[in-house]
């Protein structure tokens, strides 16, 4: 390639990948969507004789935020899976673009196509409940679109803001935790050639687990140590610090993706993408 990136080939590449892709995304998206409102119905028509008392609607909501969450974990996880036979990596590998114009498009295809996914999918089974509920002669009482949208986006004053951290500080934090989980997932799914969102959630779950052992205990030498930390350097220090160790091991952890991809070959049969 003559450049690194050129505009007019990446989108180029945008557009190949939407043609390759959209019948599969249209099957996730309809399994998708029978999946969440069958969950939803069932719901709704289990309590209904409730309705006025559990905020079912809430409760759906929460649901449907953990399923998007379990997605945009598989979505990482799915980046190079157009590359599982033979077939598929020389198409892809041979095409006219450079590496980074490649890594970028299926990047954005399998992020922000799974998103698109997930709200498609709520939308679409949030009037298959409200018909149901129309049926069942209940009316409709809320929306799990609308309820899901507003928790995810309406500002509170939490125990959490109001104890440990203020509300911009509290942002911060989770934009970091997400970028730096999305990018493990992103690094992890490069690496593996097969099952990489299996191999990712053991090794995840493997990790956490680790972790919440050797911090276990009030008298933990970790526990003891991250506290003389936050008590040496004070809250703001302490914290800002963790910011920039988050959010320099996601640009690592990004980088080693996209060099992982970089080295790829055509003919491989191995577990692993190196």
């Amino acid at each position: 390639m003559k450049t690194i990136f050129d505009t007019n080939r990446f989108m180029n590449l945008l557009k190949y990948e939407i043609f390759t892709e959209s019948k599969g995304f249209a099957r996730g998206a309809i399994g998708l969507t029978i999946g969440l409102a069958f969950f939803f119905m069932t719901k709704l028509y289990f309590e209904r004789g409730l309705l006025q008392e559990i905020p079912i609607y809430s409760n759906l909501a929460d649901v449907a935020l953990f399923v998007g969450f379990v997605l945009m974990m598989v979505a990482g996880c799915s980046i190079f899976k157009n590359l599982l036979s033979k077939q598929n990596r020389i198409t892809f590998l041979s095409l006219p673009a450079s590496n980074l114009e490649k890594y970028i498009s299926r990047f954005i295809w399998v992020n922000v196509g799974y998103a698109i996914m997930f709200v498609i999918a709520v939308i679409f089974a949030d009037l298959l409940l409200a018909l149901f509920s129309l049926m069942l002669g209940l009316g409709v009482h809320g929306s799990v679109t609308v309820t899901l949208f507003a928790e995810l986006f309406e500002s509170k004053t939490t125990v959490l803001y109001s104890r440990i951290l203020n509300p911009g500080y509290f942002s911060v934090m989770v934009c970091t935790i997400m970028l730096f989980m999305q990018s493990s997932w992103t690094l992890l799914g490069t690496l593996f050639r097969k099952n990489a969102w299996l191999w990712t959630l053991c090794i995840q779950v493997f990790l956490g687990t680790s972790w919440a052992m050797a911090i276990s205990g009030s008298d933990s030498f970790l526990i003891q140590l991250w506290l003389s930390f936050h008590s040496t350097l004070g809250h703001d220090l302490f914290f800002w610090i963790h910011v920039i160790l988050g959010l320099a091991a996601s640009a690592l952890m990004y980088w080693g993706s996209y060099r992982i991809f970089c080295r790829m070959q055509v003919i491989n049969n191995k577990w692993l993408n190196v």
